[in-house]
């Protein structure tokens, strides 16, 4: 596995992501926070962003010179996703639990079984690519 290629497309996913979650949270309204963690139609939305950066970021991946092309390639760079998601999550709440925030907030959105869900969606789909890609040679 491309470690370092892997590491910069999960950190431009990551970013996308949060770019892509303010302004989703613009359209519903920052007034309907507290409640999103009921807000299906939220949480749909948010799935269909995390698999379609998640497609896109697979195949930049793999179109990589000397890049494996295989489903266990493709989970490998599914977790390597969910770890760098998972760090700058934790990176980007420090600031706020400095200023009197609670760490409670990132913890609720991590025990949400709709985020468990979109875990599962973004492991199939770098894995579904990894062995999509595996028929294609590079050219």
């Amino acid at each position: 596995m491309n470690l370092k290629r892997a590491t910069v497309i999960g950190l431009i996913i990551w970013v996308l992501t949060f770019l892509l979650g303010i302004l989703l949270l613009a359209i519903i309204g920052f007034e309907n926070v507290d409640s999103l963690e009921n807000n299906v139609t939220f949480s749909v939305v948010g799935i269909a962003i995390i698999v379609l950066l998640a497609a896109w970021g697979s195949v930049r991946y793999f179109n990589g010179k000397n890049v494996k092309r295989n489903a266990k390639e493709g989970f490998l760079l599914g977790l390597t996703f969910l770890i760098v998601g998972s760090i700058l999550d934790a990176l980007s709440a420090i600031p706020f639990v400095y200023t009197g925030g609670e760490l409670s907030e990132l913890t609720k959105y991590y025990a949400t079984p709709l985020f468990a869900v979109s875990v599962v969606f973004l492991l199939l789909t770098t894995t579904i690519v990894g062995n999509l890609m595996k028929k294609r040679k590079k050219r």
